[in-house]
């Protein structure tokens, strides 16, 4: 049996940083402003200083997707070495890369 091909979603950036930031509140809005990508840059200006979800300058995010078990012994590990996942994630790799 062949697995089956899913599509990767596709995202409105500028509808998204518009609502993400209150300038659209959402599409049912009475004088609703349509996003624009001048818009999605200002918003992403003002929201890039708070978000703590960015990576830091240098770095680059991961994403991955591991069991719910293992993951929560990654962050019980994280917790007992005083440490974070992404800490133990990276000495993991850079040992395996050598």
């Amino acid at each position: 049996m062949k697995p089956r091909q899913v599509s990767k979603p596709v995202l409105n950036t500028a509808s998204a940083l518009a609502f993400a930031t209150g300038e659209v509140k959402n599409e049912n809005t009475p004088n609703d402003i349509k996003p624009t990508k001048k818009m999605a840059k200002n918003a992403l200006k003002s929201v890039s200083k708070d978000r703590v979800f960015f990576a830091p300058e240098g770095d680059k995010r991961l994403t991955i997707n591991i069991s719910s078990e293992l993951h929560k012994k990654l962050k019980l590990a994280a917790v007992e070495g005083n440490s974070t996942a992404g800490e133990i994630i990276e000495q993991l790799i850079k040992q395996y890369v050598k």
